[in-house]
């Protein structure tokens, strides 16, 4: 029962978060422009190895359709959580994918602090019934997390400079392209991820399998790191 009113309260707490046009967040009453995105994660298991860093390329491209002038300023972004839909859930309420953010942001000469708030971004929202729990079993989650950074990173600008300007500045293009650092490919991740599941069936019994029989692991399986 416990779980099933933690489940309303969090379906509640989207509701609202989905329905709400964001203010503008002042910082010091003057004109400012984002320089630098620092991202950094809460704990290591938020994601995959690429996650930090896809943030970071993907806030530094929406910075650069908003204000090119003004106090250089850091912002910097703490990823809380990320959350995949759960079927049975998702058949019962409707769930969500979600990646919950911290963002601060700080004067890059002074170092002032202008405060923190929390950002929210969604990922097909709150699909109800069998449709939702079929999307949730065919959803590749390396795909849904490449599409959160990508909504995070847009929903932090709507948070800082309010719906209205984001709104106006959507159809923009990124005008930077930033140097990347990813960790590793998100084909081998998603390769890693087929070869889990795999390995993972072996331990199954034929009832379980549904009386399939037991796919070969390919060699490269064999060879992958796990990190």
């Amino acid at each position: 029962m416990r779980s099933v009113f933690r489940s309303l309260a969090i379906f509640m707490l989207l509701a609202l978060n989905a329905g709400c046009a964001a203010t503008p967040w002042v910082v010091g009453g003057e004109p400012f422009q984002i320089t630098q995105v620092e991202v950094t994660r809460a704990n290591d298991d938020i994601g995959t190895v690429n996650l930090v860093e896809d943030v970071r390329v993907k806030t530094l491209m929406e910075a650069s359709k908003y204000a090119g002038t003004g106090r250089e300023t850091v912002l910097s972004v703490r990823l809380d959580e990320i959350n995949f839909k759960n079927p049975a859930l998702t058949y019962v309420l409707g769930d969500s994918n979600r990646l919950k953010a911290t963002i601060t942001l700080e004067d890059a000469q002074t170092e002032m602090s202008y405060g923190e708030i929390e950002v929210l971004a969604l990922d097909r929202w709150l699909v109800q019934g069998t449709p939702g729990a079929l999307l949730t079993l065919v959803d590749n989650p390396i795909d849904i997390e490449q599409r959160l950074a990508g909504k995070l990173a847009a929903r932090i600008f709507e948070r800082i400079y309010g719906t209205k300007t984001a709104e106006k500045v959507a159809s923009r293009k990124p005008t930077i392209k930033p140097e990347t650092y990813y960790p590793t490919t998100y084909a081998r991740l998603k390769r890693q991820r087929y070869c889990r599941i795999l390995i993972s069936q072996r331990s199954l019994d034929p009832a379980e399998r549904g009386g399939n029989p037991m796919e070969k692991i390919p060699e490269d399986c064999k060879g992958l790191s796990w990190s």
